[in-house]
């Protein structure tokens, strides 16, 4: 949700930072550029169109500063700047610097952030040998000198390397949890797929993802591959492709994204739509079949439903949450399609997390596109229930974005989505969906606006802290 966007030396906030709640930085200008003529009294912002989805569009206004003494003066953020405004702004009376380019807030206002606890991990230099392989001082050496291990001590060494890492990534240590299972690799040695096949792709696998989340792309793409040019059934390929995906969205590739998660449920022996622009007749048509199979079933109902049991309906499900994702930006007329086969799927097999999802998108359309913002808040209570379900809790920051983001205030005061959007970011955190919190922080700051508060307003002030300070924290110095 957050994208970098070119530096230049005027302010500039693009749609994409004002979503995500940044805070516009500047860089000096070059000195044989007309920017050094600028002056603290006058100051251009771009702002974009707060909270909406679509093409980036900008908006030039003109912010004019107060000198409040012959040191600083304010703009309408309630930022000053010293007598070098492209130094950057700050707080009033902040204290706390980012080097030379901007400061956040001053002791009274700086917001301390929801922080991730990570336990103490073991290096992989550190795990002790289990009692029965051999070591350096009583193990069999080959010619080279190398310690000879036998298959059945691999097994225990490569099992060993992959609880570590998997309990590395519960901590969200994905760099460490990535040498854990590339370690297993090696333990099981050239031969690792036959000596151990299972715990092989496990380990390519969660290796795979945890490489993804570490941004060691090549790593990634090597044990991905790895999986999928195996003769494996497509549940053992699963896992890999959902990082393949993952990965397809995070480098801007949506539409291949969505045929290659299309392909996979065809794989998986269901239903699939082309990859390609849906009429409306055809969605009218999926939404009538939708609601007649949903009746009148109160959000209570709905989350009466059996749990989903059906493995191949959960993988087709979950590759339906991708396409979603997908779908949005690169095939918009696939999205409402999309979502109208998730809810029907989770009425006739059983809902599972991948439901919350579908349901409060249904709501979302409901409330947005067909004029029902009463059903569409019903579909959106729904989902919080599914939530609530054990095993569940995966899904609780992406439901809080959509129903308090997008379906509760057709109903309800924005004032009310305030405090459950900054748990949504919060709750984000501590699950490691930062890419989501994000969203809710974003979201967050488009309510405030669109309720009225003004920008200099303690709770903007607030989430931009919160913001910068837990997604841009690399691009600072103390």
């Amino acid at each position: 949700a957050l994208h970098k966007s070119e530096v230049i030396p005027n302010v500039e906030m693009t749609e994409t930072w004002a979503r995500a709640g940044a805070v516009a930085h500047q860089v000096p200008p070059p000195k044989d550029t007309a920017a050094t003529n600028i002056t603290p009294d006058t100051l251009s912002i771009s702002v974009g169109s707060v909270g909406s989805v679509g093409p980036t569009t900008t908006h030039t206004a003109t912010a004019t500063a107060t000198d409040q003494d012959s040191q600083s003066a304010h703009d309408t953020f309630g930022l000053h700047y010293e007598d070098q405004p492209w130094l950057g702004g700050v707080f009033p009376d902040a204290e706390r610097s980012c080097g030379g380019v901007s400061a956040i807030t001053g002791p009274d206002q700086y917001v301390v952030p929801a922080q991730i606890k990570v336990p103490e991990l073991t290096p992989i230099n550190e795990l002790e040998l289990p009692p029965n392989c051999p070591s350096i001082v009583d193990g069999q050496e080959n010619d080279q000198g190398s310690i000879i291990f036998s298959d059945e001590c691999r097994r225990t060494l490569a099992r060993r390397s992959l609880e570590a890492g998997l309990d590395a990534s519960k901590s969200f240590a994905f760099d460490i949890a990535a040498d854990h299972f590339m370690a297993g690799r090696k333990e099981l040695g050239p031969n690792g797929w036959s000596v151990d096949p299972k715990t092989m792709l496990d380990l390519t696998s969660e290796g795979a993802n945890a490489s993804y989340r570490a941004g060691d792309v090549n790593q990634m793409d090597e044990l991905i591959e790895d999986v999928l040019g195996r003769e494996l059934s497509i549940e053992e390929k699963f896992r890999a492709y959902e990082t393949k995906m993952l990965a397809e969205q995070a480098a801007g590739n949506y539409r291949v994204s969505v045929s290659l998660g299309l392909d996979v449920r065809r794989k998986l022996g269901l239903s699939a739509p082309p990859n390609k622009p849906v009429s409306t007749i055809s969605s009218l048509a999926m939404y009538l079949r939708t609601k007649l199979a949903l009746g009148r079933r109160t959000s209570e109902e709905i989350a009466s439903l059996p749990i989903l049991a059906d493995k191949r309906q959960i993988m087709g499900q979950r590759m339906m949450e991708f396409i979603l994702t997908g779908s949005y930006p690169s095939q918009p007329t696939l999205f409402p399609l999309c979502t109208f086969l998730m809810v029907n799927a989770s009425l006739r097999y059983g809902i599972n997390a991948s439901s919350c999802e579908a349901f409060s998108n249904f709501g979302v359309i409901l409330s947005a596109a067909l004029g029902d913002p009463q059903r569409g808040r019903e579909m959106g209570k729904a989902a919080e229930l599914i939530i609530a379900k054990p095993g569940m809790s995966q899904k609780k920051c992406r439901t809080i974005f959509a129903v308090h983001g997008f379906i509760y205030h057709w109903t309800s005061s924005l004032q009310a989505t305030l405090d459950p959007l900054l748990e949504g970011y919060r709750i984000g955190l501590d699950i490691g969906d930062n890419e989501c919190a994000g969203w809710c922080l974003g979201l967050r700051l488009a309510h405030l606006f669109y309720s009225g508060r003004p920008l200099c307003d303690s709770a903007v002030a607030d989430t931009i802290a919160l913001h910068v300070d837990n997604q841009h924290r690399h691009w600072f110095t103390e």
